[in-house]
This record gives structure tokens, C-alpha cells and sequence, in this order.
């Protein structure tokens, strides 16, 4: 009889710990779903404003300047320079084409505003042109780039510079450029830095950031491939920072530019459809405030899938497609992070995306016209954070 009561004794602790352990791995994943729930409640992006440019011609928005709330746009036909204001309406259209003394005839791959010290920056693979607010030539840099670019419609960037230590001297990218290849065509096997840039000051070309350091973010290619991976990026002017990631990459790094690139720490992040053989890659990356990053990322789409839908409508590109894109929004220390479907159904993930002060960004509509737009229009977004 005292055996039948330890046996039974023992069944029951038996039959309890594991009633226990069920609970628990029950309770367990409903926490962690919970969990996911209330982070992605804690990022919600929102349209906030839309404005409409009345201009007749395809052109590009390439930059805004904060402190007098102005785009600068570029006609990729005429290659006037266009000065837009926040509501929409086109204050101004400057030519400036040519050979004249106040003019340029190199092939322009970035414009900026130059908000330090006024005016408007122009940059190609040959020269940095400095122009006044009323468009005449303050400084004229030419230079010799070992990259070689030709934009037949026009810049496409605004021109990526920034200030060093003593806040006076500046310094260009010339080859670097968000998601653009600089290094196609070059025979050149043995490319060991990423970044070309031009110093006024000493007119010449600097080479920095070292391609095959382990400072650099992971990427799909290994240290000893020569193929150089596709650089995605937002310059912080105001703090001398350099956020870079790769379009096949899971990571970013900092880097301090007034202190030659050093790098200040990493950040990973994760995306929920990645897929090489899709052609996934990261096209976006910007900064918020509360110490947010945010990455624009293309998931691509299998290739039986793709003639499907081509078979269906003919004029169908994937990479046109909002629904194939992704934003992860995750924070310095890693304490949340957030994926979203593309949030902007309505515009071009493909076309000019504008970073504007107050955790807001600038988008193209997409247009469903058969006949050519005689205006273009953009929604605004803000990043809210909880």
C-alpha cells in the first residue's frame, strides 16, 4: 500500500510539471505576438499634406531647402532648373546650359542647394560649379574623376557634400551616390576604396573608406570578390555622420566623416522577404528623429510569377510595383524594430523619395493618365512615433 501511494505521488508531480510546461509554452508564443503588436502600434506613417506642380514636362525633385521651404527641380527635358515652392507653385525656371561665362556644358549628375553659404551647388564628373541666388558663377572647381557619369535626362541626386571640423572647409562626393553604380564598366580589378571625393581646398581628389575593412557592413559579396557592392546611404551634414548600408546587405554602420570615416558603431536589421533570387535589394535608406532609421527595400518577385502577371498586363514591371516593397523602421539601440508593408500604395517607390524636416519624406503619385501630365503631384508622409 505505501508503494501504490509513492507511485501514485510520482504520477501526479509527473502529470502536474507537465501541465505546467504546456501552460507555459502556450503562454509563451501569445506573449511574444503580443509583443510584435504593440511595437508595430508604436510606428504608425501617415499622409499629412500632398502638393501639385503645374509644369508641363517630366522633371526630377531633387533637393529642399529648410530654412527658406524651397524644392529645387530639374526638367529633364529642357534642363531648366526649376524653384518650387512648399505649396507647389513654380517661383522660378533658370537655364543655364551653355558656354557662356555663368554657364555649364558638362553632363550634371547632382545639384543641391548650398543652405551654409547660399546659392546652388552643380556637380559632374569633371567639375564642382558654385552659383550665387541669382545664378552667377561664385567658384568654378574642375577635376578629373576616375568615374565617369553621363545622366542624359539631367542630375538625379543632390550633390552629397559635407563640412569638416572647422565647419568651413567642404568636401564632395564625386563617385558616391545613393544606389547608384558607380564602378560598372571600370576595368579597374583592384578598387580598394569606396568613396571618391574632391577637396577644395587642396584641389584634389581624395580616396577614403577603406572597401575591404571590416569596418564596412556585411554584404552577398566576400572580402576577395572584386565586384564592388552598391552603396545606400544618408548624410547627417549637421552631425558629420554617414549612415551606409549595401543594396544586399542586413547592416549599418556610422561613420564619423570629420573624423575620416571612422566608424562609431554597427546596427543590424532584418527583413521579412529577402530573396536574391528575386533581385531583392535595399533602395532607401533616411533618418528620423528619436534616433530612427528607416529602409526602403524592394522584395522582387520569382520569375514564373512575373510572366503571369505580364501575360495579364503587358506593360507590368515588378519593380514599379508598390506592393513589392517593404520600410523597416528600427531604432539606434535596437529596442524596436518594425516592418511594414509599403505604406504609400498611391506613389512611385521607384521615383524621387525627398527627406523634409519633422520625420516627414516627399513621394511621386503614380499617374494613371494615357496622355501626357500637364502637372505632377506629391503626398507627403510623417513617421509617428509613439
Amino acid at each position: 500500500m505505501e508503494m501504490f501511494y509513492c507511485d501514485l505521488l510520482k504520477g501526479c508531480k509527473v502529470i502536474f510539471n507537465f501541465f505546467i510546461i504546456s501552460f507555459l509554452l502556450f503562454l509563451y508564443p501569445s506573449c511574444d505576438i503580443r509583443s510584435n503588436e504593440e511595437e508595430s502600434n508604436l510606428v504608425t506613417i501617415e499622409k499629412v499634406d500632398s502638393i501639385r506642380v503645374d509644369w508641363g514636362t517630366k522633371f526630377t525633385i531633387l533637393d529642399f531647402d529648410q530654412n527658406k521651404r524651397r524644392f529645387l527641380a530639374v526638367d529633364q527635358v529642357t534642363k531648366e532648373f526649376l524653384i518650387i515652392d512648399s505649396t507647389g507653385k513654380v517661383l522660378e525656371s533658370i537655364q543655364r546650359f551653355g558656354d557662356g561665362p555663368n554657364e555649364y556644358n558638362s553632363s550634371l549628375i547632382a545639384a543641391s542647394f548650398f543652405e551654409e553659404k547660399g546659392g546652388y551647388l552643380l556637380l559632374s564628373s569633371r567639375e564642382l560649379i558654385w552659383y550665387s541666388d541669382v545664378w552667377e558663377v561664385n567658384d568654378r572647381f574642375r577635376f578629373v574623376s576616375e568615374w565617369y557619369a553621363v545622366f542624359y535626362t539631367g542630375p538625379r541626386y543632390a550633390v552629397p557634400y559635407y563640412f569638416q571640423k572647422n565647419g568651413s572647409d567642404i568636401f564632395v562626393f564625386t563617385n558616391f551616390f545613393s544606389g547608384f553604380n558607380s564602378n560598372a564598366g571600370i576595368k579597374d580589378t583592384n578598387i580598394d576604396f569606396l568613396v571618391e571625393q574632391f577637396n577644395p581646398v587642396a584641389d584634389q581628389l581624395e580616396k577614403v573608406l577603406l572597401f575591404k575593412s571590416d569596418d564596412i557592413p556585411k554584404t552577398g559579396y566576400s572580402k576577395g570578390n572584386s565586384s564592388m557592392p552598391v552603396q545606400v546611404y544618408h548624410l547627417d551634414k549637421e552631425k558629420k555622420l554617414m549612415y551606409l548600408t549595401f543594396q544586399h546587405s542586413k547592416e549599418i554602420g556610422v561613420y564619423d566623416l570629420g573624423e575620416n570615416f571612422e566608424l562609431k558603431y554597427k546596427v543590424n536589421f532584418n527583413h521579412e522577404d529577402f530573396n536574391r533570387s528575386n533581385n531583392s535589394k535595399n533602395v532607401g535608406l533616411f533618418r528620423f528623429d528619436q534616433g530612427f532609421t528607416g529602409i526602403l527595400y524592394y522584395k522582387g518577385l520569382k520569375e514564373s510569377t512575373e510572366v503571369a502577371r505580364k501575360s495579364v498586363d503587358p506593360n507590368y514591371v515588378p519593380f514599379f510595383d508598390p506592393k513589392l516593397y517593404g520600410f523597416i523602421l528600427i531604432n539606434d539601440d535596437k529596442s524596436l524594430e518594425v516592418e511594414v508593408p509599403f505604406p504609400f500604395p498611391d506613389c512611385e517607390p521607384n521615383s524621387e523619395i525627398v527627406q523634409l524636416p519633422g520625420n516627414r519624406i516627399l513621394m511621386r503619385d503614380i499617374y494613371n493618365g494615357n496622355v501626357e501630365p500637364e502637372f505632377s503631384s506629391y503626398s507627403i508622409f510623417e513617421v509617428k512615433v509613439q
